[in-house]
């Protein structure tokens, strides 16, 4: 944790120095809600609902003419439940997947407006996610292993927002899991998580 924190004030600081003359480096906190899904790939009958965490944290953004950026980093909590066959039983399980850990996305922006003062912008970049504890797994309450969980996974966000009074940012974005995030080898399957994320973030 400790680590996170000096590399988030690492990037901060470089964020800041490497901005040009006239850009604006505001700082802020940013907090929502994780509409995700678990895609297993092996052994499921079908998704059965998503899981909805949050996520909440420290956050810079840059913006310069239209463009800019921004970096943040979040705790979070997501998840999801899906049904996997049981070759032990023959039965499909209703499984429970949750993770917790640090969520740090890098975006790039532009600005469709009058800035922070009204603008439209949409926003790409990459999301790195690292797990704070092992998975918590769970069969109609009864835990189970959750092992072979990725401690860092990579994500790409897609998103869009608006700006509004210099201070307020709402947010829509899809976050993509570009790799798995975990087995569970009481199945045999791997899984990978995809997100929904409303934000509203306050800029001081």
């Amino acid at each position: 944790m400790k680590r996170l924190i000096c590399y988030f004030a690492a990037l901060v600081a470089l964020t800041t120095l490497a901005t040009p003359a006239g850009a604006q480096v505001a700082f802020g906190i940013r907090g929502g809600l994780n509409l995700s899904k678990i895609d297993f790939k092996s052994n499921v009958k079908h998704n059965l609902n998503n899981k909805t965490g949050f996520f909440i944290g420290p956050m810079v953004d840059v913006s310069f003419f239209g463009l800019g950026g921004d970096i943040a980093i979040m705790y979070a909590q997501r998840g999801g439940t899906e049904e996997i066959y049981n070759t032990a039983t023959g039965n499909y399980d209703e499984v429970e997947a949750k993770q917790q850990g640090i969520d740090i996305p890098l975006h790039l922006k532009y600005t469709f407006g009058l800035g922070r003062t009204f603008g439209i912008y949409i926003a790409a970049g990459p999301d790195f996610f690292f797990n704070f504890k092992d998975l918590d797994c769970a069969i109609k309450d009864a835990l189970i292993a959750g092992d072979g969980v990725r401690h860092a996974q990579v994500g790409l966000d897609l998103g869009a927002g608006l700006n509004l009074a210099q201070h307020i940012q709402i947010g829509v974005n899809y976050q993509f899991g570009l790799g798995d995030s975990f087995n569970i080898s009481h199945y045999n399957c791997n899984a990978k998580t995809n997100s929904w994320q409303v934000s509203l973030a306050y800029l001081f």
